[in-house]
């Protein structure tokens, strides 16, 4: 079944469904030649991590890092799991009242250890942090937040392809490169009065959806190992150019996703 997805990817990559789909990926070629951009976001590391009670907190940087810095990061053996996991997830900006319910809970940590261990394909991680999450046993972290640990925690081995980061902002990236649905969202149309506008514009909200399972999350990361290897790029970069940044000034390619994504896809 693994091999059937990753074969379908494939496809997909070579054979780009519609003209939105081809418009879309000749944006983020051109937009690829640029240079992966270090920024540093989410939130400080060591309070984060000490406000849930982690261990090796006082190991953190108590400010806010980059990808790369965490990257280096989650490799110190010296850091155990948990206090790894607050790292992740204070470079997400995830929410502390979120992070503290989910440290109440531990079974999703054993989850983690087996990650970082290389024990786990990114497929078989998804699936155990979906059956956890089904059984109430991950309040505070969907999909997007949980795909971060899979990302951060997993050795880098070729025999072992790593998991990407599927939130709303690469979730969408690749919907609108595949002309897919390739990952189910969750979306929210609404109107606002934007200030020295005479009429409301749309604006939308998208989050990755639970209803997307461990196959959902094989075809999403084998269609991005395809486009990496298109595009000569490491896994890490591709991942960074997809997630690009947002805030006040979104760089190039977030603002065409904002742009062009669609509910239906």
């Amino acid at each position: 079944m693994r091999a059937d997805l990753q074969n379908l990817a494939h496809q997909e990559m070579a054979e780009p469904k519609g003209e939105s789909a081809q418009a879309a990926r000749k944006e983020f070629a051109l937009l690829c030649q640029e240079p992966v951009l270090e920024f540093a976001g989410g939130k400080k590391l060591r309070s984060f991590a000490a406000a849930l009670g982690c261990a090796d907190s006082e190991r953190l940087s108590d400010e806010k890092i980059g990808r790369s810095s965490l990257l280096t990061l989650v490799h110190d053996a010296r850091i155990d799991t948990p206090t790894l996991c607050a790292a992740i997830l204070a470079w997400g900006g995830m929410q502390l009242r979120h992070a503290t319910l989910l440290f109440e809970q531990r079974d999703w940590l054993n989850i983690a250890e087996e990650i970082r261990s290389g024990q786990l394909r990114r497929d078989e991680s998804y699936q155990k942090f979906c059956g956890v999450r089904r059984e109430g046993g991950l309040k505070g972290m969907g999909p997007a937040y949980f795909t971060k640990l899979i990302h951060f925690l997993a050795p880098r081995q070729q025999s072992n392809p790593i998991g990407y980061i599927m939130d709303q902002w690469v979730g969408c990236s690749v919907n609108l490169l595949t002309s897919e649905t390739t990952v189910l969202m969750n979306c929210n149309y609404y109107w606002v009065l934007v200030s020295g506008s005479e009429k409301p514009q749309q604006r939308s909200t998208f989050n990755v959806s639970d209803e997307n399972t461990a196959e959902n999350y094989e075809m999403f990361c084998s269609f991005i190992d395809d486009l990496a290897d298109s595009l000569g790029m490491s896994c890490d970069d591709i991942d960074a150019h997809l997630f690009s940044a947002g805030g006040k000034k979104p760089k190039d390619w977030r603002r065409y996703v904002k742009e062009h994504r669609r509910h239906d896809h």
